[in-house]
């Protein structure tokens, strides 16, 4: 599975390390993963949503966003990206972002499956969640999922775990597939 980064100081580094090496060719609707995952419990993002991030701006400007930073101006005559942006190559992949939103006792998003399956993609998740005795932890708990880009429909599904060890999947979104 992907391995959790949590650290912005190192996340470019390791995240061109996996991007240039994880690539591996599967056969239609076998198990793959997703190349990277960015998780945490600290986004500044205060609702509920899921984005796919399809370019560099719209990276740029969702990772500022997350980071609590104000957009910046388009008149600014810079590149659109940050120092401590993640790079991604978006010729070959694309980023999924998942806010879970104000909740309780959550370490961050992790990755369950990534499936083909008659034309389209799923994208299956689940919460680190983990319980207190008494008084909860207030988070904001967030996953950014790098995938490779196909020409699929993609559909984001969360896996919730129920009380005695089963689970259920609920859909979050599609996405349509990319031209």
């Amino acid at each position: 599975m992907a391995k959790i980064l949590k650290s912005s100081v190192w996340i470019p580094v390791a995240l061109a390390a996996v991007l240039f090496g994880a690539a591996a060719i599967r056969a239609p609707g076998e198990h793959r993963g997703p190349c990277v995952v960015l998780s945490g419990a600290d986004s500044t993002i205060a609702d509920a949503r899921c984005v796919r991030i399809t370019t560099l701006e719209d990276w740029a400007a969702l990772w500022r966003e997350h980071q609590g930073l104000p957009p910046r101006p388009k008149s600014e005559n810079r590149k659109p990206y940050e120092v401590d942006l993640p790079q991604v190559d978006f010729t070959t992949h694309v980023v999924i972002g998942v806010f879970e939103g104000e909740t309780v006792n959550s370490r961050g998003l992790t990755a369950v499956a990534l499936e083909s399956a008659e034309g389209r993609s799923i994208l299956r998740y689940e919460s680190q969640s983990y319980q207190t005795m008494e008084e909860v932890d207030h988070v904001r708990p967030y996953g950014f999922f790098v995938l490779p880009r196909t020409g699929e429909a993609l559909d984001l599904e969360e896996q919730l775990g129920m009380p005695g060890g089963a689970s259920r999947i609920e859909p979050r979104q599609s996405f349509p597939a990319l031209p």
